[in-house]
């Protein structure tokens, strides 16, 4: 697949609304702390995947549809939704039409790419909130 961002994740609920379903997902990846994400996906899917409280799955989410900006900063009212993400910037690809960022984030054991606008001055280490709107994150089943 081309979505560089994927973790191992268990479900802790899935929230049924009507022809959509909201899944909570809490990272499963060793050393990791709790990171917890939603993903808003169509009822139906999370039938056809079996998706329940326990059940072992793999959340994705392609780097372009992830927003970084400095701590405090808003994130754009598009993703106020969606999910919010505290950590720091491990590295900086400066390009023409955005910069490309990997942030580690807090807690340790996970990392994320995303996007910053270009000439963002982003720097190693600086404070940062990632942003992914929940319909961004797809949920699939390992193997």
């Amino acid at each position: 697949t081309s979505m560089r961002n994927q973790w191992p994740c268990v479900v802790e609920s899935v929230q049924r609304l009507g022809p959509i379903a909201r899944v909570h997902l809490q990272a499963a990846e060793p050393g990791a702390v709790a990171l917890s994400l939603a993903s808003r996906i169509t009822a139906e899917s999370a039938e056809l995947l079996g998706l329940g409280v326990g059940k072992t799955a793999i959340a994705l989410c392609k780097a372009t549809a992830v927003s970084v900006a400095p701590e405090g900063a808003h994130a754009s009212a598009a993703v106020e939704a969606g999910n919010h993400l505290v950590g720091s910037v491990a590295q900086v690809a400066a390009g023409e039409s955005g910069d490309e960022i990997t942030v580690a984030l807090a807690g340790g054991g996970l990392q994320l790419v995303g996007f910053a606008p270009a000439g963002s001055g982003m720097v190693l280490q600086q404070s940062v909130v990632v942003s992914v709107d929940e319909a961004a994150v797809v949920v699939a089943l390992p193997g």
